[in-house]
Order: C-alpha cells, then structure tokens, then sequence
C-alpha cells in the first residue's frame, strides 16, 4: 500500500481546510513551506 493511501485512510477531522481569521503567509513554518514547495 502507498503511502499516499494509508494517509488518505487515517480518521479524525481535516482542519486543512478550515480559514484562521486574521492569519498570513508569516503565521506559516518556513521549513513548511520550503518542503510544499519542493513536493507540491
């Protein structure tokens, strides 16, 4: 199994979706960013 599915498969909410009033780019991890960066 990929890893990609046994992600896919783990329960509990998806915050990732969910808007932070007031939030910007600076609120982000740098190292978060790079690695989305270089994998997305």
């Amino acid at each position: 199994m990929q890893i990609m599915d046994l992600i896919r498969r783990q329960v509990g909410a998806d915050w990732s979706q969910e808007n932070v009033e007031n939030a910007s780019f600076d609120d982000l991890d740098s190292e978060a960013v790079a690695m989305a960066r270089e994998f997305f």
